[in-house]
């Protein structure tokens, strides 16, 4: 069986420093959406209603683990950024139609 190869954050950098800050992972285009009540793409996003539980938002976090500007023990709340995204690649396909970053991928 093949050993699955597990990329680090450092593979990422590009991405991280790429990032626009649109905030176009948090919402839907306008032109695709009826009404505000379901503008929000992101379920992490929706719930918390922090910037840093969208795909903006732990770009921003992996940008700073990169620099050192924190680390991991710094911050009990973390892990539950991380892990409360679902997956569900929203992000990932509004971000690829404006500037070909991935930030599902990130983190």
């Amino acid at each position: 069986m093949e050993e699955k190869k597990w990329k680090n954050l450092e593979d990422y950098r590009e991405q991280v420093w790429g990032c626009a800050r649109c905030n176009w992972c948090q919402n839907m285009f306008a032109w695709n959406v009826q009404s505000a009540r379901f503008n929000e793409i992101c379920p992490a996003f929706f719930q918390k209603r922090f910037a840093a539980y969208s795909g903006m938002g732990r770009m921003h976090i992996s940008r700073a683990l990169l620099e050192g500007e924190f680390d991991y023990e710094e911050s009990p709340r973390l892990l539950d950024i991380v892990n409360r995204c679902t997956l569900c690649g929203a992000c990932q396909i509004n971000c690829l139609r404006l500037q070909e970053k991935e930030p599902a991928n990130v983190i």
